[in-house]
């Protein structure tokens, strides 16, 4: 266990101190989070912002391949191409939550820009979808995550192989499921 937060420790050493601010996120996920962002009264601060691209993912592959524990998170991350993600703080919190309102926005702005939710919940304040985008041959390759409430905004967008990235989480887990 000491081992593996070790190597998270590192990923995250790494990607702060070499990759901060030298990529940033794209202009679709600025989008999304721009019109979360106007769609709720109040204000944010950024928190936290990155994108991890080819080469701090095949670093981080490289790393987690070098403890035997980890290999199994190794052959995971082979599966990912990119990865973005955006926490927002907000800063005047005496204004409303989100509503169902700002949920049907959203997903009016995923749906023109390809996506599709596949989960959606809205509950005491706090509302959280995900959504799902495929290449030309439906083949899942993009999943977005959205969750906000009314102190902060969170959203983390996965590339990949995605089908593959499940395939391979069911087989560790021995689950008999077929695709």
């Amino acid at each position: 266990m000491k081992t593996k937060n070790f190597t998270l420790v590192l990923i995250i050493a790494f990607t702060s101190l070499f990759l901060t601010g030298c990529f940033g996120v794209n202009e679709k996920f600025t989008e999304i989070r721009n019109h979360i962002m106007n769609s709720v009264d109040g204000s944010y601060k950024t928190d936290m912002q990155f994108a991890l691209g080819s080469v701090s993912l095949t670093f981080s592959r490289w790393v987690a391949g070098l403890d035997e524990n980890d290999k199994f998170a190794s052959e995971l991350l082979e599966e990912i191409s990119g990865v973005q993600v955006g926490i927002y703080k907000k800063t005047d919190r005496t204004v409303n939550s989100p509503d169902l309102k700002t949920m049907q926005g959203l997903d009016q702005t995923m749906k023109s820009n390809g996506w599709k939710c596949i989960v959606r919940n809205y509950e005491n304040g706090s509302s959280s979808a995900i959504y799902v985008n495929s290449d030309k041959d439906l083949i899942l390759n993009k999943i977005f995550v959205v969750n906000f409430d009314e102190e902060e905004l969170v959203l983390v967008e996965v590339e990949g192989n995605l089908k593959q990235l499940i395939a391979k989480a069911i087989a560790e887990r021995n689950l008999a499921l077929s695709f």
